[in-house]
């Protein structure tokens, strides 16, 4: 794991908990290439990806988040659409680029 998300993980869990008082599930992806965490409030049912980029400009490693809208994840599962498929070509429907500051609201 990279520093920035040893930094960054604990402050969210923090921030959450202290504003929500709602655990939220936290699983590494299976892909072992990326360093990317499903982060899930099962009782908002709401799902975000959390992970380290490299930023093209500077080449340093910086936090990235996106929210995953359920309903259109599963309606692409359910059209056949793998994993892969749905990360690479269809992820604009189904990914929506946030900023990691504001994962406490958005998985509220």
């Amino acid at each position: 794991m990279t520093n920035e998300m040893k930094v960054y993980l604990p402050l969210l869990i923090k921030e959450f908990l202290e504003e929500h008082r709602t655990p939220l599930t936290i699983s590494k992806t299976a892909n072992p290439d990326c360093e990317c965490l499903v982060i899930t409030n099962m009782k908002s049912r709401k799902v975000c990806l959390l992970g380290s980029l490299k930023d093209p400009k500077t080449g340093e490693n910086k936090i990235g988040a996106s929210m995953i809208n359920l309903s259109n994840w599963v309606w692409a599962a359910n059209e056949g659409f793998t994993t892969d498929q749905i990360l690479n070509d269809i992820n604009d429907h189904v990914l929506e680029v946030v900023s990691p500051g504001d994962l406490p609201k958005l998985l509220a």
